[in-house]
């Protein structure tokens, strides 16, 4: 017990350099772009991001947390699904290439056909760097990944940065998301010790299939629905429209996402090692949920009372109509790491097809207010 409290606060320490170091760099690098790009060019890439964010859980089929889950791994386990998941990154990196007229057809935007091409590189990227960043967490090795993530946004950040001061615009927007991929991937197989052999298996990816399933599903509906916002503002408003919006939701995710994933992070592999130890699970789950909640609800009131001197303080007077936005989110990102906690205990207890099933009520209660505005109409800023 002693070794694993250890670790894990070892493990949070790291994560909690890596998380609020990065979130910093990031914050100060949005300041810079929020001043130099348009709000239509966060739009445009908030259209393009669309497809991205929903085919992502793709790239590894939810086998990153089903090794994490699973404590019975071999080399062999670990080489099947990299080579697996490359394959699964270079297909989707060709379906959404391929398919990226058709998006842009979508919302009536032939810049967003480009920047989908562009950004379908994400998947062939970030398929080389899932297994080595999966055994570093399982390991509790947050020290390394804290380095990478800090260092990757703030290498990529100042160059897109210095790409919208020359002018290069949206486009400066892309070279930060595939920077950071590039880069992740590059320094993970620099650091990891872990490299795979030349060997697959159907067999080692199927002793994991019966729990990744229904997680990847889940992850997809997730995703799907958690998109239908931006996907919506996008079809039927401008690009400009989307750009505030998308400024408002960056920066409730910084807040409500990003103050407490620190514990979600590390939470899970520690809940999954104590999996068969039913007393110290539950002890170890009500005291993280102590702590939780009462970060978020504070954190959620405290933003919802600044947001105005925030978002014009920081990013300007063009991106008020932001505000309004910003507050009505904020008020609801207090359920976001409660929510995140419940998902990492069942799934540290191998539970993927429950929280299967309990998720798919969230999402269609997430259908209300879509339903809502349908019938008594959008109204923008």
């Amino acid at each position: 017990m002693t070794n694993l409290k250890n670790r894990a606060s070892k493990a949070f320490f790291w994560d909690i350099v890596g998380n609020y170091g990065g979130q910093v760099i990031i914050f100060i690098i949005s300041i810079f772009l929020a001043r130099l790009l348009s709000p239509e060019d966060f739009g445009l890439v908030g259209m393009s991001m669309v497809i991205i964010h929903i085919f992502r859980v793709f790239a590894d089929m939810g086998f990153a947390s089903a090794l994490i889950q699973n404590q019975s791994n071999t080399h062999l386990t670990y080489s099947s699904v990299f080579y697996l998941n490359i394959v699964i990154g270079i297909l989707f990196t060709l379906l959404i290439y391929l398919g990226a007229p058709l998006i842009g057809f979508f919302y009536e935007n032939d810049r967003v056909t480009t920047l989908v091409e562009w950004l379908s590189l994400l998947f062939v990227f970030n398929s080389f760097n899932i297994v080595q960043g999966t055994i570093l967490k399982k390991k509790l090795a947050f020290k390394p990944i804290s380095i990478i993530l800090l260092i990757s946004q703030f290498v990529s950040g100042g160059v897109a940065i210095f790409m919208a001061f020359i002018g290069y615009g949206v486009y400066a927007l892309v070279i930060q998301q595939l920077l950071i991929a590039i880069l992740n991937t590059i320094i993970l197989w620099n650091v990891s010790e872990w490299k795979p052999a030349f060997q697959f298996s159907w067999n080692e990816v199927r002793k994991i299939t019966g729990f990744s399933s229904y997680l990847f599903f889940g992850q997809f509906l997730n995703q799907l629905f958690k998109q239908m916002d931006t996907l919506t503002v996008g079809k039927l408003f401008t690009p400009a429209v989307l750009g505030y919006y998308t400024r408002a939701e960056s920066l409730n995710s910084l807040i409500s996402k990003n103050s407490v994933s620190t514990f979600n992070r590390v939470f899970f592999p520690v809940l999954s090692s104590l999996q068969q130890e039913d007393e110290r699970f539950e002890k170890v789950y009500f005291q993280v949920l102590d702590i939780v909640s009462t970060i978020a609800v504070f954190s959620s009131g405290l933003f919802f009372l600044i947001g105005d001197e925030i978002i014009i303080g920081l990013f300007g007077q063009k991106w008020h109509p932001s505000v309004a936005v910003f507050q009505i989110l904020v008020l609801k990102g207090f359920t976001y790491p409660l929510n995140a906690l419940m998902v990492n205990a069942f799934l540290a207890k191998g539970k993927a097809k429950a929280n299967f099933y309990f998720g798919n009520v969230r999402r269609i209660l997430q259908l209300v207010p879509l339903g809502v505005a349908y019938f008594y109409g959008f109204d923008p800023f």
